[in-house]
């Protein structure tokens, strides 16, 4: 029980740090697109690939909340 409750915290924290550099990295990459429209598809290639990082971040949350969920079933 008590590792279950540690992770949740750490996920957590981690979750808000790659989300709020995403978004510095965003911003900064679409200031890029709008000064410089000959690097778009560097930026653009950029966007994408940091689009499928989020996608498997939420998708290796899932599977850690779908894991938490199966070790408090087998504690109780």
């Amino acid at each position: 029980m008590n590792n279950i409750e540690d992770l949740k915290p750490k996920s957590i924290v981690s979750n808000v740090v790659f989300i709020i550099l995403f978004s510095i990295f965003f911003v900064e990459n679409a200031y890029d697109v709008y000064l410089n429209h000959m690097e778009i598809n560097i930026t653009m290639g950029i966007a994408i690939l940091d689009l499928a990082l989020i996608v498997l971040n939420v998708k290796d949350l899932t599977n850690k909340k779908k894991h938490n969920r199966e070790l408090e079933q087998l504690n109780h």
